[in-house]
């Protein structure tokens, strides 16, 4: 569903905190390479960086001039002998590593004191996945680098020791995670990604081609490229003169699979950094617009036949959100310079304290890979880190405070009773939250999203809760008494949790509490400017339809049924007969229907249908795409060539019977089918679209293809049994409910209208200039 909807969730999410590692380690290390706004700069960071010009120096066209295949301590001595402006070669390549040092540090510096820098736990789960990496990547490369053990492996390949490596990864993943939560809330609109792409089009210009390769033979002389490239040009020439087609150009094509039919039909679409030919790759970026001419471009591989088919525009979703991840790149990398550059000259942010010596001996070490048999001490590289960290933990601390909790008394109006015990408003408000959202699942929202405008989408979002539901009802009349069942069974499953001894202790309860106003402040200090709210009571309105002082009952009373529910749902065996007999009671809820769409869109960029000339042309260009599938053109060449929707899966997607991705039309006709290779074509109100079956998987057996690797017949029984499992517990909760005449009583009609009011009113967004 769309963002704008109000979604009270059952359970508050647990953000934690965002105060950074509070605290610092003494600073036993006598050694280190200097300080940076007085913290002491990691030795794996200034390692890193040295490391890395080393590799850009090599990488010059004059490195084998200079050093040949010298490396370890020959390497070294040359690098300090060889002068370059009198200057050593070893002493440039020092002073660039340590300024690219200095700027690393500067922006840590100045990203930690950032209110959405990570926090304790971010930086706990950096580190540990730090460790992973390193681990995997010991064991895939370590025998290629003759080591035994992580250490060693870290050693020889990073030129450090392993506590330093872990360091400076977590420093530096703690830096891109910061860049990756601003690029999470970096917004756009279409129009500065439209102005975005004008710009750069050249490097953005992404087209579709076809070609045929006549491939060179790896011996081929001057002679064989000569017959090569004339045999070429035939084919050029017979189709210049209408004498054979494209397709029969593909026929003598040498790009083909493992069958010997040309892959994907000839069909590419190239964009720069795809990874083609670079002859290839060049030629297609440098099209502006789609021909039926054809070109010969030569490379190491022989002579492509090449044709441009199509020229992407920003409707193309693949190059959409490519162009629109480059542009919040480079936005959240000038925000980080914003944030960052005006520091640069300032003293405090130049290295002091600086050992040369050490330093020095810190590269030597790099390029020699002579280590000293262990580092000073495993504490000691840590303590670099968190003497970092410490620098910043102040600044972080400072950058917010506590709010003043100034929670409002929570609401004891009663809508209900259970067993005599009051069941106050806040119950009933999340439970209709809960209904409704249970009740709107299956709904295809594809209209609705179409809505730009945050009224007109909460309009047609209250008239859809009028709308008929079942059984005569429409969703609102729906959840409004559906609410008091999920009510009366959550109460019902709160006495089994207890009559089981699964009761919290008034200490569980507590810790709980705090848990939550931990996780209420920090989400009032963080989030609460964008939500626009100042109060603990404000914000959760916000989240939860409720106060504080009403959540929390709530709140702990969910936690123990969400504990009980999750114990008794784990303890349900099902046996294999009864996960078939449940699953055959109802195949097509659980069947995977995967399918391929061919799309061609009948309406323009504004949504308005074309004209019946252009519709009628369209209608005849994919009666012809499904007469070159019926004479064995495949599906995927198909959509990858022709469609107006093609993405990274080329049209193919697994269906099930509430997947809401594709128009009912195409999703009846899919689970109609029995068949692998069955095909149609659909008129929706916005396309034609040619549809074939290309996969069915249930219980017990699967055929054709899928779109997702997770999509298998394991995928299908572990839902049957999900199902039954939570088919088995409903049914217990449902006789608890029954053999003891549980009801809820006093139930007060007026309080439960106000708890719907309140729910809708928070769709009336709007604004005074809309109502103008």
């Amino acid at each position: 569903m769309k963002r704008y909807i109000k979604v009270f969730a059952l359970i508050l999410a647990a953000i934690m905190m965002a105060s950074f590692f509070v605290g610092c380690k003494d600073e036993k290390k006598e050694q280190f390479v200097g300080k940076v706004n007085g913290v002491v700069i990691p030795d794996g960071v200034f390692i890193n960086y040295f490391f890395n010009e080393v590799d850009k120096e090599y990488a010059k066209e004059d490195w084998a001039e200079k050093y040949g295949e010298k490396n370890g301590k020959e390497l070294y001595e040359a690098l300090k002998e060889t002068k370059i402006d009198g200057k050593s070669h070893f002493d440039i390549i020092l002073e660039n590593a340590l300024e690219e040092t200095r700027l690393f540090m500067m922006e840590y510096d100045v990203l930690s004191g950032k209110d959405t820098w990570p926090n304790e736990n971010a930086r706990k789960e950096i580190e540990d996945n730090t460790v992973s990496y390193i681990e995997q990547m010991s064991t895939y490369y370590g025998q290629s680098f003759g080591t035994s053990s992580v250490e060693e492996f870290v050693k020889v390949a990073f030129g450090m020791y392993y506590d330093e490596y872990v360091d400076f990864l977590t420093m530096s993943g703690c830096v891109e995670k910061y860049k990756e939560d601003l690029k999470k809330t970096t917004v756009v609109s279409e129009d500065e990604i439209k102005e975005f792409f004008e710009a750069n089009k050249k490097t953005y210009n992404t087209v579709q081609v076809r070609h045929s390769l006549l491939k060179l033979e790896d011996d081929a002389d001057d002679n064989d490229k000569a017959e090569l490239l004339k045999e070429a040009q035939e084919l050029v020439d017979k189709y210049n003169a209408g004498e054979i087609t494209f397709d029969d150009i593909m026929k003598e094509s040498d790009d083909v699979d493992s069958e010997g039919k040309p892959n994907s039909d000839g069909y590419y679409t190239v964009y720069n950094g795809a990874g083609f030919v670079p002859e290839f790759e060049a030629w297609g970026v440098a099209r502006t617009e789609a021909s039926d001419k054809i070109e010969i471009v030569e490379s190491d591989y022989g002579y492509h036949i090449m044709m441009c088919t199509k020229v992407f525009d920003l409707t193309d979703t693949d190059l959409n959100t490519r162009v629109k991840e480059a542009y919040v790149e480079k936005a959240v990398s000038d925000a980080v310079d914003k944030d960052v550059k005006p520091h640069k000259d300032e003293e405090k942010y130049k290295i002091s304290s600086y050992d040369k010596a050490y330093t020095e001996k810190l590269a030597k070490r790099t390029i020699t890979g002579e280590f000293e048999d262990e580092p000073s001490s495993t504490a000691d590289s840590s303590a670099q880190a968190s003497g970092t960290a410490g620098a910043t933990a102040g600044a972080t601390a400072g950058a917010t405070e506590t709010p003043e909790v100034k929670d409002a008394e929570a609401d004891k109006t009663v809508v209900a009773k259970y067993k005599d015990n009051e069941i106050y408003k806040a119950y009933y408000s999340q439970f209709f939250s809960q209904a409704m959202n249970i009740a709107l699942q299956e709904y295809d929202f594809t209209e609705i999203n179409k809505l730009e405008s945050k009224s007109e989408y909460n309009k047609a979002l209250k008239e859809l809760f009028n709308k008929e539901y079942k059984d005569g009802k429409t969703y609102l009349e729906h959840s409004k008494g559906e609410a008091l069942n999920l009510m009366l069974k959550f109460f019902a499953t709160k006495d089994l949790a207890i009559e089981a001894e699964k009761g919290y202790s008034d200490e569980k309860k507590q810790e709980l509490l705090t848990e939550l106003d931990g996780q209420i402040d920090s989400m009032l200090m963080y989030y609460g400017e964008s939500y626009g709210v100042d109060t603990r009571d404000e914000l959760m309105m916000q989240l939860m339809g409720m106060k504080v002082n009403d959540y929390k009952e709530v709140y702990i009373n969910q936690m123990l049924v969400s504990d009980y529910s999750a114990e008794i749902i784990e303890d349900i065996k099902p046996t294999e007969e009864e996960l078939r007999a449940h699953y055959e009671k109802d195949p097509d809820a659980y069947r995977v229907v995967t399918v391929r769409t061919i799309t061609k869109s009948i309406v323009d960029k504004d949504g308005k249908t074309l004209s019946e000339e252009e519709v009628a042309k369209i209608e005849r260009f994919v009666n012809t795409l499904k007469t070159k599938y019926e004479n064995g053109d495949s599906a995927e060449a198909l959509a990858k060539g022709y469609s107006d929707t093609v993405d990274s899966y080329n049209g193919l997607i697994d269906l099930v019977k509430t997947s809401v991705s594709l128009p009912k039309e195409v999703k009846d006709w899919a689970f109609e089918q029995t068949e692998i290779g069955a095909y149609t074509v659909i008129k929706t109100d916005t396309a034609y679209i040619m549809v074939v079956l290309e996969g069915l998987i249930v219980y017990d057996k699967a055929e054709g293809i899928t779109a997702l690797d997770t999509t298998t017949i394991k995928s299908v029984t572990d839902e049957v049994e999900v199902q039954l499992k939570n088919t088995t517990y409903d049914a217990k909760i449902d006789k608890y409910v029954k053999d003891n005449n549980l009801t809820l009583t006093d139930v007060n009609e007026e309080v439960m209208a106000s708890v719907i009011a309140d729910y809708l009113s928070a769709l009336d967004t709007t604004t005074e200039e809309e109502k103008d």
